[in-house]
């Protein structure tokens, strides 16, 4: 486990960084949406992919700190939900919810890329809208969910 972290809990450094993460990344998109209709689609498509190549690295460096810190039993420890039902559950939710967002935003992001030379709006601005309407809320309950796990694996 890394340096205790600075949010006063019981979690290392890495895992309040990735919280703090989790909870600014839809205002990031929010903001990011307005982009484009002010036609600022350059700047839209420049902080999409930083955002999701920095949550990328996050989540490698999170995956890495939990193993070397003896997996996610180590990681709560301390919890009075750490080896409940509901916390499994949880847990497999907020996994699920997590992975399904980023996979789906990287796939949205690399044919974005692919196709963002071509005039705008284009053939694809259309889905490109709906399924970054899609993410977006895969991304918010990524956050609730993460910051319920943080609740309940560091606070309580």
């Amino acid at each position: 486990m890394l340096a205790k972290g600075f949010l006063g809990t019981r979690a290392d450094l890495l895992m309040d960084i990735v919280v703090i993460g989790i909870t600014l990344t839809p205002f990031i998109m929010l903001y990011s949406f307005r982009l484009v209709h002010r036609n600022k689609e350059k700047k839209h498509k420049n902080i999409m992919l930083i955002l999701v190549l920095i949550l990328m690295i996050v989540v490698i460096l999170f995956e890495t700190d939990i193993r070397i810190s003896g997996g996610t039993k180590a990681f709560v420890e301390g919890s009075s939900y750490a080896n409940t039902m509901f916390f499994k559950i949880f847990f497999i939710i907020h996994i699920i919810i997590a992975i399904l967002s980023f996979l789906s935003w990287l796939t949205l992001a690399i044919l974005s890329w692919k196709r963002y030379p071509n005039p705008l709006p284009g053939s694809f601005s259309s889905a490109h809208k709906k399924y970054g309407h899609m993410i977006f809320g895969g991304v918010i309950l990524t956050a609730i969910t993460g910051i319920g796990m943080y609740i309940m694996g560091y606070i309580l």
